[in-house]
């Protein structure tokens, strides 16, 4: 094996112990943890293009059922609200490493954001923003992200909405991404400020156009009657600009967070997950320290 890999030392680890399988959920991330295992070796980007794949992963509606056995895992049955206090999943990935861990947390959030558009997630961009009000009254919403860089992480509203009051009032906010199937989170503390005008527009004019009429249709946040009051303030605003560009609202545009402090949350085994730190330290340094989970 080592010799059609390339590879030398040791192939086969030592030992191995055995697991007992409780339930449905269990089973499942067992079996994504054993797909997995060639991606995390760096021999395959996809699980499915490993060659001596043993299993395939079953679609949902014949995902087969464990039975009941004396002494053996529950049978598999659907979820009630009523169950929430007993819900919880096996953390399976390999860990976060500080000698493994990017200096600059701008490059970590790369290679894990990178990580999660190849894995398909349904919008990996989704982020909570958790704003305050000078009151100290919070409140949070999930937007996208539409860029990030060194300079911080952007995304686009409206200035009117109760967001873009509060930011107003209060400049710091936190981002925070969840990616459940890499058992990963992203948290972002700092400060946000809007980005140029000229963003703003290059961005705006790249929405559908439905996207564009919608921002002017939109007093967000604020009372209405009803849908059909948003829906013919629509069909308005299309026959107004029918045949003509559709400017960007001056009450519409980015937003930039500059982050203070960056945390990459790991899921590991038995709730002992692994958290790293970024603090900014100033002229574009940073320090990295471990959390307790």
């Amino acid at each position: 094996a080592n010799r059609i890999l390339g590879k030398r030392g040791q192939f086969w680890q030592e030992d191995y112990f055995d697991r007992y399988i409780r339930d449905q959920p269990h089973f499942d991330a067992t079996l994504e943890y054993i797909n997995q295992n060639p991606v995390k070796a760096g021999l395959y980007r996809n699980p499915q293009d490993w060659p001596f794949r043993g299993t395939t992963t079953p679609e949902p509606s014949t995902t087969p059922r464990l039975s009941t056995t004396p002494g053996g895992p529950r049978a598999s049955r659907p979820q009630k609200a009523s169950d929430v206090s007993n819900l919880r999943k096996e953390y399976i990935r390999d860990g976060l490493k500080e000698d493994d861990a990017h200096p600059n947390p701008i490059e970590q959030f790369r290679k894990w954001f990178e990580e999660a558009l190849a894995a398909n997630l349904h919008e990996p961009n989704a982020m909570t923003l958790a704003t305050a009000s000078s009151g100290g009254k919070p409140s949070a919403r999930v937007v996208l992200l539409k860029g990030f860089d060194e300079r911080g992480f952007v995304f686009y509203t409206n200035y009117e909405g109760r967001k873009g009051r509060e930011l107003k009032e209060n400049s710091y906010c936190t981002l925070v991404f969840y990616w459940g199937e890499l058992e990963r989170q992203v948290r972002i503390e700092g400060r946000a400020s809007r980005v140029s005008a000229e963003e703003s527009d290059e961005y705006y004019r790249s929405r559908p156009r439905g996207s564009r009429l919608s921002a002017w249709a939109s007093e967000q946040s604020r009372l209405v009657a009803g849908r059909g009051a948003l829906e013919e303030r629509l069909r308005g605003l299309e026959d107004e600009y029918e045949g003509r560009e559709v400017p960007r609202p001056p009450f519409w545009g980015g937003y930039r967070a500059e982050p203070e402090a960056i945390e990459f949350w790991q899921g590991r085994e038995n709730r002992l997950h692994d958290r790293l730190l970024y603090r900014s330290s100033g002229g574009g340094g940073w320090s990295i320290e471990r959390l307790q989970p």
